[in-house]
């Protein structure tokens, strides 16, 4: 009888192999035996779902190794995994996007229990930024005593910047579909913002003001425009040409044309950022 163990919620960053190369690693199991552990941590699979799969599948019994001591499940799944899979820009800074609000609850399950981010008791020093998460302490590729923003961390952590990471996070809250495509690889963090664009995203109080503002003013303008051109249909036009000189007239009917052509061009731009 296999021992049978929940997956850990961090192991589910990266998805499972498919079946094919999940009876190819059961066989090679069957012949060589399980060469890595699979690790537990908090009594749940962090690391070997696809290895546990396929001792089940090969009949093996499988081997373990406790995982208690490491300061974040989230990146050791993600150190251990990466470089096994060919993963581009984008797919990389998509992953970060998903760990953000990983990081940041362990970060506040450490602070409640007094832990640094290095396993150590005591995690109460210094006065820390709203955010910050503390230095992971054994994080891979030079990344040791790191600190700032979660979503800097995890872009270290896969090997992007904070900024990609911040350019995912957006497209993941304003267009999921658009995620999802950007971890298949179909598509780029870059091309998926400007997809997306500024009017699908949830616009912050600042921008709210400012988009009010400008439609306040086009209301005013164009009612006070509206209201006075619905007089010119009915001026005495005779009338006109005759308390006029020519080069009144002239004046006259250039400035009608030049508001006209501002009112026609309002109108284009107006629909053309409707229909986009």
């Amino acid at each position: 009888m296999l021992p049978d163990y929940e997956a850990h919620h961090a192991s589910m960053i990266f998805p499972m192999i498919g079946e094919a190369d999940l009876a190819e690693l059961a066989e090679d199991i069957r012949q060589n035996g399980l060469l890595e552990p699979i690790g537990l941590h908090e009594g749940k699979i962090l690391d070997g779902r696809n290895r546990m799969a396929a001792c089940k599948l090969a009949g093996v019994l499988p081997r373990f190794v406790s995982l208690e001591g490491i300061p974040s499940p989230t990146i050791y799944v993600v150190s251990k995994n990466l470089h096994r899979r060919h993963l581009t820009t984008s797919q990389r800074a998509a992953i970060a996007a998903q760990i953000v609000p990983m990081l940041q609850e362990e970060a506040k399950q450490r602070e409640r229990r007094g832990v640094s981010a290095d396993g150590t008791a005591g995690g109460r020093g210094r006065k820390k930024n709203p955010g910050e998460i503390p230095s992971q302490g054994f994080l891979p590729n030079d990344v040791n005593h790191m600190t700032g923003k979660a979503r800097d961390i995890a872009g270290k952590a896969v090997g992007v910047s904070g900024w990609t990471v911040q350019g995912a996070m957006r497209v993941k809250e304003a267009h999921p579909e658009e995620f999802e495509r950007i971890k298949r690889g179909e598509t780029t963090v870059g091309a998926a913002l400007r997809k997306v664009g500024d009017r699908d995203c949830a616009p912050n109080k600042r921008q709210q003001v400012i988009q009010n503002a400008a439609k306040r003013r086009m209301i005013e303008i164009l009612t006070q425009a509206r209201s006075m051109c619905r007089g010119l249909p009915t001026f005495n036009f005779s009338a006109l040409r005759s308390a006029c000189t020519p080069e009144e007239i002239h004046h006259w009917a250039s400035s009608a044309r030049e508001a006209s052509k501002h009112l026609r061009l309002f109108a284009s731009k107006l629909v053309v950022h409707k229909e986009d």
